[in-house]
């Protein structure tokens, strides 16, 4: 059984005023209100406003009861009881979050996981507009165990900012404020009450309590005395946490002990003051090669083992960081060296598997995705870099085809269907005029060949002495002059400036040539862009797809240059090694990028666990050098950097080889 309880109301600066004026509550749980400053809510068998049978959870409510309205006033509040009849916890809801404050209240003690899961998952958390979110966590009772449970499907680790009040025993401090349950909570504040004594005549809660709370300002007349003559009260001892400053690791700082009257410290640590400076901290970054943005060399040839980042775009962002919020860093790699794919249950392989698993904190640069944001954070720096299709360079078309060239196929089709059509129409004219006149006809073949003859410009010296067959000649003799100008003056022009082949462009242009074949560099095919072509809904894609396989770039380049054959890869890869291996000093080369690009995704960024507190800091940073335009300019310094080690590489090479084939023949 779940219970929340959820109040709305208005919220001044340092308090929290208002009544009741929308209540929700789930399974059995009930709420009635008999007036406006009462409220009863049945919790394992007690009235939230039956005080007078246990006087110390009264008092005890009310000191806690300051600290929750200085800490949660304006929050989505969570509070979490053991439901093992203390009174505390509904202390707290009567007098602070129960009249203004949006309040869920779980009893863990009665929550069965099969039946919250769904509820959980709609209510805990709240809506995504509120600004900040409060649990108070309640540890005074024997089942830790299912506090711990509770969390732990609550996924408390993926809300950083979430502000934690735990009210335990003293003796269990270090042990919760350095659970592995807060390992990203960057709020998080430990109380122990303390009982303290104070002589009558003071009446020191008299004072402090509301006259509006009457139950308790009799409690403390009728209840609270002691055979001693003295009043009990309670005060706070309060310890909060710095997440990273313990070289990297979490702090434990005791705070002044507080009581009602006294003035309320200082309870958290901000979020600047945590991450800003992360004291040296260990970061686990997990690498998938991704030029330019990403390079590096294996340690060795162990699966999973440690890479040293070459010159790249993450390889100068970490070094900047790591400076700028002292931290360190150790990279590796998965074991299977891909991004990772999503299986149909849900977990990831590659590096995404490691990053759900929480092996890691971050990834290096990675092309983002939907399905990651399920189990990851994503901060983007740049866009995607699309991949384009590499083919030869268009050729000029062979010598012998200049003839043809200056016609179009189907003016071709025309000329010659003329040249028939009117020889037969001049045999047919001729023949009717022989019948008519008992003259000798013309034959069918001679007729067809003055018609060719005409148009080659060398007509028979003895043209029809007729008058009809003379005007049929020299319309044809006309007809021949304008096309032969025609195609004198588009010969001269194609003979001035050779005509090409098409460049493949796109995806169509690729698929309409005969016996065109295609392939995919191997990055290609895991990860999103795997993903782009299983789960496209275009039929070109999918037919690109079908017919492709993945094959290592340079192999492809080799197969391009032999022609009919083209290649599928990312545009700023490809344009490196096509500028530091085929370019020569004229920056010729045999190759040619499509026009048209496709990008596989939206953005590229840094992918980080779940959760992850040091998040918003990386985050700031990123931006920062996205928005001076220095990560543009870090790309095309590591673009032609690589061209020129590169090209170096090969030029020692070439002079090692000359200097051994040298020796070789002395």
């Amino acid at each position: 059984m779940l219970f929340w309880v959820i109040a709305f109301g208005m919220a001044i600066p340092g308090k929290c005023i208002g009544t009741l004026s929308d209540i929700s509550f789930g399974a059995s749980a009930g709420l009635e209100m008999d007036e406006p400053t009462r409220t009863t809510v049945p919790i394992r068998g007690k009235i939230l406003s039956d005080f007078r049978d246990d006087s110390s959870f009264v008092l005890k409510g009310l000191v806690l009861s300051e600290i929750a309205v200085h800490t949660a006033c304006g929050c989505h509040s969570i509070l979490v009881t053991q439901g093992n009849g203390h009174l505390v916890i509904p202390s707290v809801i009567r007098n602070s979050f129960g009249s203004s404050n949006p309040l869920v209240v779980v009893d863990v003690s009665v929550l069965q996981q099969k039946e919250i899961e769904e509820e959980l998952r709609g209510n805990l958390w709240g809506s995504p507009t509120f600004a900040c979110r409060v649990m108070l966590i309640d540890l005074m009772g024997d089942d830790n165990y299912s506090i711990l449970r509770f969390l732990k499907m609550a996924k408390l680790w993926e809300w950083p900012e979430t502000k934690i009040l735990i009210v335990g025993k003293i003796q269990e401090v270090q042990t919760w404020l350095h659970h592995s349950i807060f390992r990203n909570s960057l709020h998080v504040l430990y109380g122990s009450f303390q009982e303290e004594h104070a002589d009558s005549s003071a009446s020191k809660y008299e004072r402090i309590f509301p006259v509006h709370n009457e139950p308790t300002a009799h409690f403390h007349e009728e209840t609270s005395e002691r055979p001693d003559g003295h009043h009990r009260g309670y005060s706070l001892q309060l310890f909060n946490r710095c997440l990273f400053c313990n070289r990297g690791g979490p702090h434990v700082r005791s705070l002044p002990s507080w009581s009602l009257g006294s003035k309320i410290p200082r309870l958290y640590l901000s979020s600047s003051e945590q991450i800003d400076n992360l004291h040296g901290v260990l970061l686990r970054v997990i690498s998938v090669a991704y030029f330019p943005y990403s390079s590096y060399k294996l340690d060795s040839e162990e699966p999973g083992t440690t890479v040293t980042l070459l010159d790249s775009v993450d390889k100068r962002s970490f070094e900047v960081f790591s400076a700028r919020a002292n931290f360190s860093y150790v990279v590796r790699t998965p074991e299977d060296q891909k991004p990772g794919m999503r299986s149909p249950n849900g977990s990831w392989s590659g590096a995404m598997g490691v990053i759900q698993r929480e092996e890691a904190d971050l990834t290096t640069s990675s092309a983002g995705s939907s399905w990651k944001l399920t189990v990851s954070d994503f901060e983007r720096f740049s866009p995607i870099d699309p991949f384009v299709i590499v083919s030869l360079k268009p050729r000029s078309l062979p010598q012998y085809l200049i003839i043809i060239l200056p016609f179009t196929g189907s003016v071709w089709i025309i000329v010659m269907a003329s040249i028939i059509v009117w020889g037969l129409s001049l045999w047919a004219l001729q023949r009717v005029r022989a019948l008519t006149l008992k003259d000798k006809p013309m034959l069918v073949n001679k007729a067809i060949f003055y018609s060719w003859a005409v148009m080659l410009e060398d007509p028979p010296a003895r043209p029809p002495v007729n008058s009809t067959g003379r005007m049929l000649v020299g319309c044809w003799l006309l007809t021949c002059l304008l096309i032969s100008v025609g195609y004198r003056s588009s010969l001269v022009a194609h003979l001035s400036v050779q005509e090409k082949a098409k460049p493949i462009d796109s995806y169509q242009d690729m698929i309409s040539r005969p016996s065109w074949k295609w392939e995919c560099d191997q990055s290609l095919f895991y990860g999103v862009a795997l993903e782009y072509f299983q789960k496209s809904e275009t039929q070109i894609v999918q037919y690109v797809y079908k017919h492709s396989r993945a094959i290592d770039v340079h192999e492809g380049l080799e197969k391009v240059l032999r022609g009919g054959y083209s290649l599928l890869t990312m545009r700023s890869r490809i344009s490196a090694i096509i500028e530091s291996k085929y370019t020569d000093a004229f920056h010729q080369t045999p190759f040619h990028l499509s026009k048209q690009s496709y990008a596989i995704a939206s953005d590229v960024g840094w992918t980080f666990r779940k959760g992850a507190p040091f998040r918003p800091r990386l985050a700031k940073l990123l931006n920062r050098l996205n928005e001076a335009g220095i990560i543009k300019h870090w790309m095309s310094e590591v673009m032609a950097l690589y061209v020129v080690k590169t090209r170096k590489e090969m030029k020692e090479n070439e002079n090692r080889q000359v200097q051994t084939t040298e020796y070789e023949m002395y």
